[in-house]
């Protein structure tokens, strides 16, 4: 890869080894410290960077299909005509942006996964008062991506902002935290809740634990990975279960933080483990088995 001196980041791989990542280089305009950030990809069609899709100022990638489509969204300045954030899907073969479109009303979207055949992409559409789960699914006779929207209980769900929208790589299964009540005081109660497609492009959600979390990742089984909030601040990693059923994943001896980024289809854990905040340590890669033990 070509790295540079201050941050170079791998941000998602495929099961055939392409990868997409960013990384950051000196503006070529501007004062000579200010850096930029580019997206690269690297797999079955070569090494190059993502450009900028026209109209946009920037672009990064969040994750890329087994048919080497990446997903990520592009932004403009704010108050822009046609919205400052939008997700985008880019064909590392043919270089062909997508820009997936908004639910009638809304302005802004943006993307959060996609699943292994490249059809599926999940996200949220926001718009006044309101921020809805979305499922973009590519239509091959128009070849064109056409907008979802997932049922909920409220239209306002702001934690899928930081709390993801997750698809399963068979694209059989979304899940994601969404609000279950709007409380008097200005507080907004979020559980977590599964989708399963009932009919074709008819979704039905079910709430299945009354917790919430970052969610990290599912897999076709409908296991998922995240990260709670702790006692003490910072997140602890977690495994949550078809059903709903959350177990606590153990940390490194001595480390009191830690995230839980994704999970196979045998159940294998990947995320970090992180000692307290001070001079000494830091983030460890860490692998979590069936029964949590931390590795």
């Amino acid at each position: 890869f070509q790295n540079t001196v201050s941050m170079s980041q791998a941000l998602a791989i495929n099961n055939h080894g392409s990868v997409v990542g960013t990384r950051e280089v000196l503006e070529e305009r501007g004062p000579a410290t200010a850096l930029r950030t580019i997206s690269f990809y690297h797999g079955s069609h070569g090494t190059k960077d993502i450009p900028i899709p026209d109209t946009f100022t920037s672009f990064e990638s969040v994750g890329i299909s087994d048919t080497d489509i990446v997903v990520g969204y592009a932004t403009r300045p704010l108050k822009h005509q046609d919205g400052s954030l939008r997700g985008i899907a880019w064909d590392s073969k043919t270089e062909q942006f997508f820009v997936l479109p908004v639910a009638e009303g809304d302005k802004i979207n943006q993307a959060q996964g996609i699943s292994a055949d490249g059809k599926r992409i999940t996200g949220y559409t926001t718009g006044p008062e309101r921020l809805r789960p979305a499922l973009w699914e590519f239509d091959d006779s128009t070849q064109q991506w056409k907008i979802i929207i997932l049922p909920t209980i409220h239209d306002h769900n702001p934690y899928l902002m930081s709390g993801h929208l997750v698809i399963s790589p068979d694209g059989r299964r979304i899940a994601g935290c969404c609000t279950e009540e709007l409380r008097s005081d200005g507080v907004i109660d979020n559980r977590l809740f599964l989708w399963t497609e009932k009919r074709k492009g008819e979704w039905e959600g079910t709430r299945i634990s009354t917790e919430y979390m970052y969610l990290g990742g599912i897999n076709n089984r409908g296991e998922m990975v995240g990260s709670l909030y702790g006692e003490k601040g910072g997140r602890l990693p977690c495994y949550i279960s078809p059903e709903g059923k959350i177990v606590k994943l153990e940390l490194l001896p001595g480390d009191v933080s830690g995230e839980a980024k994704g999970i196979n289809h045998q159940a294998v854990i990947v995320g970090f483990s992180d000692d307290p905040i001070g001079k000494e340590g830091g983030p460890e890669l860490c692998l979590w088995s069936k029964d949590g033990k931390a590795r």
